[in-house]
């Protein structure tokens, strides 16, 4: 038998050959740029034209071990945003460009007079603060640059909107955001730069910061109605919604406590689906959105916004990832309308009964759980404890006891498929003596 003697040089570039479709991942990002003209604008991603089918995801993994970035993939995405440099770390960037997600890099901004930073502000250009912020940012920028996720910069968040009526405090901010967005640039000049206004109102300040290449609008409500202040405004360039969903806490009404009235799941899920409808009516206009949110629950605003809880996705979820994929589910959500409660004002520990109204469109069956919520001390807990429920049900009819501590607090109310998807219901309480 002859065997077949091979040059040791050609075995090497043969086996190079063969690699090559697993190994040829770009080494460095080839950038994002605009093209086109006012009121016919395109995002270009890598010279080819790119819509941002985003979500905003402030973590990778959150408190209980859910992979956030998973379930953005899942959610049919192509973007993901931050808010902060903290968590847009090498392991978030890698695992975004595994998934293939395109990420807006939040850089945060301090926000003067805040309770983080009660001496900062931006009326003095060398202020130790935004000097230490300068440099961070451009470490930043140098370190992640080339990496082949990064999308785009989004310089700050509602910072003027912190500043309030100050016409000083905004003039700072103002030459302080061009100075800093010019350095970005300077350092990358293959990404776009943006910054994430409080709202159409906040984004006018924009108009003096040239160096802005897109502004970009935290906004919830209707899109037509975004679009038609932006060009009353005299905003000729592109827009993104950093921030998009249905109405806000301040904005919806109050029960007999003064605590915002929580819109239903429901609401919630036609409200998303109509906004990106309108979004992509006015694609030449904008970029895309980035819905609100995947992450764990904020302590401001507790179960209000997250698409899931924990690994649970909620008909939020299902009718943002029907949209982008255009596919249903093939298991839906279980629907909560209510909860009733005989008394909304208790005795510390009194024991009472509560009904959960739900039903699921499978017919699944259904669990309960439920979470106590400090309203007036809050932040003595953490809001990731609200992902897994304290208590646990499986009947639609809650044994409780009021919590020891006095004040309002709000009762979360939970029913799982056992399919991986829950919906959440609430209601306010006092607790006096």
């Amino acid at each position: 038998m002859r065997v077949l003697s091979l040059n040791p040089r050609l075995c090497l570039v043969l086996l190079f050959l063969a690699l090559m479709p697993l190994t040829l991942r770009p080494a460095f990002a080839l950038g994002t740029t605009i093209s086109g003209k006012p009121g016919d604008w395109s995002l270009q991603l890598d010279g080819q034209p790119f819509f941002i089918q985003g979500v905003g995801c402030r973590e990778r993994m959150g408190a209980d071990g859910t992979n956030y970035l998973a379930l953005a993939e899942e959610l049919g995405a192509n973007a993901v945003r931050t808010w902060g440099l903290e968590s847009t770390n090498q392991r978030y960037l890698d695992e975004a460009q595994a998934r293939g997600l395109q990420v807006n890099v939040g850089i945060w901004l301090p926000h003067p007079g805040s309770a983080v930073h009660p001496n900062l502000t931006y009326t003095q250009p060398d202020h130790p603060q935004l000097k230490a912020v300068r440099k961070q940012v451009r470490a930043y920028v140098r370190r992640y640059k080339d990496h082949p996720a990064v999308m785009l910069w989004t310089l700050g968040n509602e910072v003027f909107y912190a500043a309030g009526k100050d016409a000083r405090e905004i003039a700072g901010i103002k030459a302080f955001l061009q100075s800093l967005a010019r350095m970005v640039k300077q350092e990358d000049p293959a990404h776009l730069v943006s910054y994430a206004a409080a709202g159409w109102r906040r984004a006018r300040h924009l108009r003096e910061v040239s160096a802005i290449d897109v502004v970009g609008v935290n906004h919830y409500g209707d899109v037509l109605r975004l679009r038609w202040k932006l060009k009353q405004l005299g905003e000729t360039r592109p827009f993104i919604l950093t921030e998009m969903g249905p109405i806000r806490p301040e904005d919806s009404g109050r029960d007999h406590l003064e605590v915002p009235i929580d819109p239903s799941d429901i609401d919630k899920a036609q409200r998303y689906q109509l906004y990106l409808a309108q979004l992509r009516a006015r694609a030449r206009h904008s970029f895309g959105a980035f819905v609100f949110m995947l992450g764990d629950p904020k302590p401001d605003d507790q179960t209000w916004w997250p698409l899931t809880l924990g690994e649970q996705k909620r008909l939020t979820y299902a009718a943002v990832q029907a949209f982008y994929t255009g596919k249903e589910a093939a298991n839906r959500p279980p629907l909560c309308a209510a909860v009733r409660i005989a008394v909304s004002e208790l005795a510390p520990k009194e024991a009472f009964t509560l009904d959960v109204i739900a039903a699921d469109p499978d017919g699944d069956s259904l669990s309960f759980g439920a979470n106590f919520w400090p309203l007036d001390s809050w932040r003595q807990q953490k809001a990731a404890d609200l992902v897994k429920a304290r208590f646990e049900f499986q009947t639609p009819q809650l044994k409780l006891r009021a919590p020891k501590r006095q004040g309002r607090h709000l009762l979360f109310v939970t029913a799982s498929d056992g399919q991986g998807h829950v919906c959440i219901t609430r209601a306010a309480l006092r607790v006096k003596n």
